[in-house]
């Protein structure tokens, strides 16, 4: 059986295993952020307000890692956003594997 954790800002996740379906939902929420980008295209990445990349976080996080997130985790300074991008390279590279 798969199982791979890592520890993010102190709390520790185990990555989802790959289905179909969970890659269509990353695939959705991927579009969903482009064609957010694409319509404030004058937006860099400190103008892009926190409540909306905490929204994106937590639901891209919720399509790829187990775990049950304390209050304000996506919120916090120290958040560690970068490891959902490499969840989210492992979780495509499962595919491949399949």
């Amino acid at each position: 059986m798969f199982e791979k954790t890592l520890t993010v800002s102190s709390l520790t996740v185990t990555l989802r295993p790959y289905t179909a379906k969970r890659h269509a939902q990353l695939d959705a929420l991927v579009a969903e952020i482009q064609a957010f980008l694409s319509s404030n295209p004058e937006w860099g990445w400190d103008d892009i307000p926190q409540n909306v990349k905490v929204a994106f976080w937590k639901r891209k996080a919720e399509i790829l890692w187990e775990a049950t997130y304390p209050t304000g985790f996506f919120e916090a300074l120290d958040f560690e956003y970068s490891l959902l991008k490499d969840s989210e390279l492992h979780f495509i590279m499962m595919q491949v594997y399949l």
